[in-house]
């Protein structure tokens, strides 16, 4: 299975980036990387799909760009998460602004 490009996930993902409209407010800047990331994680869980947890992410510097798998997520018979199949790559890059804040943006591959 992969997201389909109709899929609405992905525009949700991409509604995480710096400046889209929200439906409510344009999304800011980004007080951290780390906040980032979880904004655009969000979006993923209202699917039922995450960023593959084993994969290790290397996010220095002040500009960047990485590229992350995402995975299906379902409960096992105890309750807990287990990742499935991947079903697409996350492609996230950043900007540290002179505020300090970072821009992000997001797309799912």
């Amino acid at each position: 299975m992969k997201i389909l490009a109709k899929n609405p996930v992905r525009e949700a993902f991409a509604g995480k980036s710096t400046g889209c409209w929200d439906g409510t407010r344009r999304t800011g800047y980004y007080e951290s990387k780390g906040g980032a990331v979880r904004a655009f994680e969000s979006a993923l869980e209202g699917y039922a799909f995450n960023f593959d947890p084993a994969e290790l992410w290397d996010m220095s510097g002040n500009d960047g760009r990485i590229t992350v798998e995402v995975c299906i997520v379902e409960d096992d018979f105890e309750g807990d998460e287990v990742y499935k199949d991947c079903v697409g790559r996350a492609v996230l890059s950043w900007h540290r602004m002179p505020s300090g804040r970072y821009e992000f943006t997001g797309y799912l591959a």
